[in-house]
């Protein structure tokens, strides 16, 4: 009997895959940030808002460091809402046809999430996959699979256990 840990290992997406989620979804992420901040100049170039005038300024004076820290916190808030929603999944996980699941295949919950994307915040995170598991993979014991290969596979395992069991 094949347990759902080998499962989601013969399952794993390849590295390629994986950088292109990356890609996809940090390309989304930043389109999203530039309309944000053009629905904010056009906010304030409608209204005077004392609000929107502190956002941009504070936006305009933050210190790189700061920037970068809050860029990061922001991308892992983005990809926690979109792999919470679509349970593992975000938009460039849909297009490329993959998922994150834990590694015996529990289903994800709000820690698990948690662990996993804000892990993205740590510095030089994005490439850490280039090994044998990310680091958002490896603390969160979780794993991006190729979603019709692990569904095949699944599909597979419980007719080979139904064909093991005995009909009363």
């Amino acid at each position: 009997m094949t347990n759902n840990y080998t499962l989601v290992e013969k399952s794993q997406a390849t590295k390629w895959t994986r950088f292109f989620n990356y890609i996809i979804d940090a390309t989304i992420f930043y389109i999203l940030i530039f309309l944000f901040g053009g629905l904010l100049g056009v906010w304030y170039s409608l209204t005077q808002s004392e609000l929107a005038y502190s956002i941009i300024q504070a936006m305009t004076n933050a210190s790189r460091l700061v920037d970068q820290f809050v860029t990061m916190v922001l991308y892992a808030i983005f990809m926690f809402v979109q792999e919470w929603i679509f349970k593992g999944r975000s938009i460039g996980k849909f297009i490329t046809g993959t998922k994150a699941v834990n590694e015996t295949n529990l289903p994800l919950n709000v820690i698990d999430l948690l662990k996993r994307n804000f892990t993205r915040a740590v510095p030089f995170e994005a490439f850490s996959f280039f090994g044998q598991n990310g680091l958002h993979d490896k603390w969160s014991n979780t794993r991006v699979v190729n979603v019709k290969q692990f569904e095949e596979s699944l599909r597979l395992r419980d007719e080979m256990e139904e064909i093991g069991q005995v009909v009363a």
